[in-house]
């Protein structure tokens, strides 16, 4: 997380990533810095980010939570196509695209839909997979997740996805109220 934020450069994000899964292949948080580092946000691209993304997905053991990162890819395109380049309509279409939709409903169903795991260890994930499934308004994954999360997450989590305050919204469209 340090080296993402603090623009040591790419050498020093590299090593403190390998660093990080040595001592734990699957740590989905190292995974999730390395994936905003790679992010066209922070001077990557949306290209090496997706990469990573799959590439990790489809390294992961069976229960792990890497497949979620790709959700987390699709939502920080969404995301950047939104909030800095300003484009609605191309946010919007993406929203809309079945491709984004029917990968990261594969990825959920590799990992938090059919495995458990304690709270604390999947905290981020599943605030990064309800923010895109409210995103994305599927209604089942949604509230099974903010069920999980309940007392967990806020509106401040919220924002960090971009969704910018809706949970209340998201947990009555979900029926998690």
């Amino acid at each position: 997380m340090v080296a993402v934020y603090y623009g040591d450069g790419a050498d020093e994000e590299n090593r403190l990533f390998s660093e990080a899964v040595i001592r734990d292949p699957e740590n989905w948080v190292a995974h999730m810095h390395r994936l905003t580092g790679l992010s066209e946000k922070y001077n990557g691209s949306h290209d090496s980010m997706f990469e990573f993304a799959y590439e990790s997905a489809a390294k992961a053991a069976p229960g792990s939570l890497l497949p979620v990162l790709l959700t987390k890819a699709h939502s920080e395109y969404w995301k950047y196509q939104y909030k800095f380049d300003q484009n609605e309509e191309e946010a919007a279409r993406y929203l809309h695209s079945p491709h984004p939709r029917e990968v990261t409903i594969e990825a959920y169903n590799q990992s938090l839909a059919n495995f458990g795991y304690e709270p604390r260890h999947a905290v981020f994930a599943r605030i990064n997979a309800a923010g895109w499934f409210w995103l994305v308004k599927e209604r089942e994954p949604l509230r099974r997740e903010l069920e999980l999360l309940n007392g967990s997450i806020c509106d401040d989590h919220w924002k960090w996805v971009g969704t910018w305050g809706d949970l209340d919204k998201a947990k009555e469209f979900s029926g998690a109220a």
